[in-house]
């Protein structure tokens, strides 16, 4: 059974869980615009740039509060326009726990995923370039070499 968190959300308890298959294309698609900045923000606050954090995610609540919105009804289950009208404490709690709860995947299991899959790629690259072309062969007489060319 995945993790759950229970949160109080405009006044009502809603059970957030981890991300699912079917969740994850609307979500990311949905949050689109926001995405980019808000890992930057999240750089920048290990940085202990709060004051460029705040200034960013000002600038994300001012111009994207709809992707937000999108992306908190597709997680709580709820209408669009009901996460829409939420406090922004209720929405940092959805938030952040959206975060906790997909800290796994997103930070360590992906990053982990995609190295695998780089090394794949190196491993199956490797051995189509040592495939192709002419094969070297020591015992063909230089005649028979020279025609095979021709």
């Amino acid at each position: 059974m995945p993790p759950t968190r229970s949160i109080t959300f405009r006044g009502e308890q809603v059970e957030v869980t981890p991300l699912t298959l079917a969740q994850i294309g609307p979500f990311i698609k949905a949050t689109r615009p926001i995405i980019g900045r808000v890992i930057v923000a999240a750089s920048l606050v290990s940085a202990g740039a709060t004051i460029e954090v705040a200034a960013l995610m000002m600038d994300v609540l001012e111009q994207d509060a709809d992707a937000f919105a999108k992306g908190g009804a597709i997680v709580a289950g709820k209408p669009e326009a009901w996460v829409g009208g939420a406090s922004l404490a209720d929405a940092a709690a959805l938030a952040e726990a959206v975060v906790e709860l997909n800290e796994d995947f997103f930070g360590q299991r992906l990053p982990s995923l995609m190295r695998a899959a780089g090394k794949a790629i190196d491993a199956v690259g490797v051995t189509q370039a040592q495939s192709v072309g002419p094969t070297l062969s020591t015992s063909s007489s230089p005649e028979v070499t020279s025609a095979e060319m021709s």
